[in-house]
């Protein structure tokens, strides 16, 4: 958890220059670990061919790794990696194996041709765009037939990670106000939500969910809202899990 800290505080220019002031500077080995880790995590899904990483946070290594492997890596994210702030951060995996290009976009509008990669992958991106159903269908677009998507989903409540559930009973006005787009913004979709996208969008997928809720924090859910009540109890306790979805082959 901590190394997904750290990679989403590149997200925050002045909150990232307060951090620094705070603390001395160090070796990139977190930014190291965290880049291995994900691509001991996505890369087993991966087949080669044109790759796309969204929202890579404060390290582009996961795609450098990917380059190394061979493929064309590329990665996209609403934050400029590569100002003259963040580019000093860049982690040795970033510098010394591959350069991967790094585009500025919003993934619900790609700037990508049709049927443009074999593999779209993210990691705690999707969790914090305002609408998730588009940005599925643009992955949707931009994926060639028999390519895959995998996706690490957050489903907790990012403000109070020690009563993860608690955003989910906050009424939709209520949270519209309290949320608006912009950096931190949390959607409130469950797992199922997405898996119902994917079938309506003729993919296959699998998923690995990887952090359940606790029992105290089911017993602090309660359920005012019509909206919880009617929540299945599998996407009440799932906080966290990774959807690997396959386009099939018309």
């Amino acid at each position: 958890m901590r190394s997904i800290a750290v990679a989403r505080l590149y997200r925050y220019p002045r909150l990232l220059q307060l951090v620094r002031h705070l603390r001395p500077s160090g070796s990139h080995t977190d930014h190291d670990s965290y880049a291995r880790h994900l691509y001991q995590a996505f890369g087993p899904h991966c087949t080669g061919g044109t790759t796309l990483e969204i929202g890579p946070g404060a390290s582009l290594g996961t795609s450098a790794l990917l380059a190394r492997d061979g493929c064309r890596a590329f990665a996209m994210d609403l934050v400029d990696l590569r100002s003259p702030e963040q580019k000093s951060a860049l982690s040795a995996i970033d510098l010394n194996h591959a350069e991967v290009p790094y585009l500025l976009g919003n993934i619900e509008a790609m700037p990508f041709a049709d049927q443009s990669f074999d593999f779209v992958f993210s990691n705690s991106c999707l969790e914090h765009v305002p609408d998730p159903a588009r940005a599925l269908s643009e992955i949707a677009r931009i994926l060639r037939p028999g390519g895959r998507t995998a996706h690490q989903i957050d489903f907790r409540d990012h403000w109070h990670m020690e009563d993860p559930l608690r955003f989910l009973q906050y009424g939709d006005r209520l949270w519209r106000l309290m949320n608006r787009p912009g950096p931190g913004y949390q959607n409130r979709w469950r797992l199922s939500k997405y898996l119902e996208v994917f079938e309506g969008m003729g993919f296959d997928f699998e998923v690995e969910v990887n952090l359940v809720a606790t029992d105290d924090q089911l017993r602090r859910a309660k359920r005012p809202r019509q909206a919880l009540r009617d929540m299945t109890h599998d996407d009440l306790v799932t906080l966290s899990a990774r959807v690997v979805a396959h386009r099939r082959v018309t």
